[in-house]
């Protein structure tokens, strides 16, 4: 109890910062083309397409991602320009963070609740409270605001305790943020299959465990639905359709 009160004091005080230094917030975009990477399996499926990834101006990946072990970099592609944290608060460790990407935290303006587990988490359950502040405290460190956070989860339709994936949630500002282009997605598979993630073999057994769990709290079905909708209406198109047209020209 005692935790979760500190932790409500400090998240009050993490909220007054001022984050306009945030590139995402001021969209202050490197380009026009934007690519999401989700982190399922089928980005290692199929043909190689780091290198086309790596031409996107913004490519964006999610928490515990992986790029450059037994050689993913093919397939995954070594670009970050924005990295989404969940409540993990990934880049805090010093083999997920990535220097000059942005980071952006995924549901934390959601609820106090919410809010307060990013320092739950990472301080009193991990004892890194060092690390954690630093990442928080960070006027570079902005987050989805809560009124966009419940848009996406109104127009993916999400029910009671369930909310977008980091994923979702990305495709979702960046559409906002930047209409005229269409955003390109790769590696989205809405947990359909055995595995979670592309990396599952070199993934702690401790994060495999809490991948499970997570799968509970998102409605994927309702997120698939979604995706489809967006790429009917020529707002987000498969990085593999781009592949496809690029290897048709040569």
């Amino acid at each position: 109890m005692w935790m979760c009160i500190l932790s409500g004091q400090v998240t009050s005080m993490l909220l007054s910062i001022d984050r306009k230094e945030n590139r995402v917030k001021s969209k202050k975009f490197h380009g026009k083309k934007i690519l999401v990477v989700g982190n399922g399996p089928s980005v290692c499926a199929g043909e190689p397409m780091g290198d086309l990834i790596d031409e996107f101006d913004e490519v964006i990946r999610f928490n515990n991602f992986a790029t450059k072990i037994g050689g993913l970099e093919k397939f995954a592609g070594t670009k970050t320009t924005v990295h989404f944290s969940d409540a993990m608060l990934y880049p805090s460790y010093p083999e997920y963070a990535v220097p000059g990407a942005t980071v952006m935290l995924s549901h934390y303006d959601d609820r106090l609740m919410t809010a307060g587990s990013y320092l739950l988490l990472r301080i009193f359950v991990d004892w890194e409270a060092r690390a954690t502040w630093k990442i928080l405290s960070d006027p570079c460190i902005w987050w989805i605001p809560h009124a966009e956070l419940h848009e996406c989860k109104r127009a993916i339709g999400n029910t009671t305790f369930h909310h977008p994936t980091s994923g979702m949630l990305a495709i979702f500002h960046f559409l906002k943020a930047s209409p005229d282009e269409p955003i390109y997605i790769t590696g989205f598979d809405f947990f359909e299959g055995a595995k979670v993630h592309y990396y599952d073999e070199v993934e702690p057994l401790y994060e495999r465990i809490n991948d499970r769990i997570g799968v509970n709290m998102h409605q994927p079905k309702k997120e698939k639905a979604y995706i489809a909708k967006l790429i009917e209406e020529g707002k987000v198109r498969w990085l593999k359709d781009l592949h496809a047209e690029k290897k048709g020209k040569k």
